[in-house]
């Protein structure tokens, strides 16, 4: 009698789990790059480069250049470098710069907090955003309104919202908000939040600490889509 095989069990990592794994291994292997280009007898590689102390500190550089150890961080750690970063991180040091952004509450976020601040909701309670953002055909059936009565009741809730709005003197800002401010009910809420996410991607200086965040974002958070 033949005995029967036991199906091999797959397991499949999340998107997550896939990207921390692709770090891992990325990292694994800069590291490694150094001691292959040594020989056997320990010499230092030819291509070796010496940086200054001061910017370097005890990270173990040994061959890149201080604008390329600079983008290798900040495509490693952050979300890529901005205008003017790798400039500043030259100027302060490497090392420097991985130790502030180890303590993300040291780092200064103000320009952070200004673009946050246009989002009423993400600042809210959940009882908050439950009794000011209700789905609308809810509550129309909750009061007895038909879908037309419903629909001219957006209408004007759209056209208050917009009204209420100050212009910025910037085209593109006041179209956002202008489209911002027409979405009724729970759609508004998530609306924010995706914008409030990108904002710190782009404009937070605690760069380390937002790709942490989204890290555990994905793994702790359900879409808003699924419903209740």
């Amino acid at each position: 009698m033949r005995r029967m095989r036991r199906p091999k069990t797959c397991y499949r990592l999340d998107s997550g789990g896939a990207r921390l794994l692709a770090a891992i291994l990325a990292l694994s292997l800069a590291m490694a790059v150094p001691h292959a280009n040594a020989d056997a007898a320990g010499a230092t590689p030819a291509n070796s480069v010496t940086l200054n102390k001061k910017f370097r500190g005890k990270l173990p550089i040994t061959e890149l250049t201080e604008d390329e150890a600079i983008l290798h961080a900040l495509n490693r750690l952050a979300y890529g470098p901005r205008p003017g970063d790798v400039e500043r991180i030259r100027k302060m040091g490497l090392e420097r710069w991985i130790d502030q952004q180890l303590d993300p509450s040291s780092i200064d976020d103000s320009t952070l907090d200004q673009h946050l601040d246009q989002y009423l909701t993400i600042g809210m309670s959940s009882k908050q955003l439950l009794d000011m953002f209700p789905p609308p055909f809810q509550v129309a059936k909750q009061e007895g309104l038909s879908k037309e009565q419903v629909q001219e009741q957006i209408k004007q809730q759209r056209q208050e919202a917009v009204a209420a709005l100050k212009p910025t003197g910037n085209a593109n800002i006041d179209k956002a908000q202008q489209q911002l401010a027409k979405m009724i009910g729970p759609n508004r809420i998530v609306a924010e939040l995706s914008m409030a996410k990108l904002d710190r991607a782009v404009y937070s200086d605690r760069q380390l600490e937002a790709v942490m965040e989204d890290f555990w974002f994905n793994h702790f958070n359900v879409f808003a889509n699924k419903g209740a």
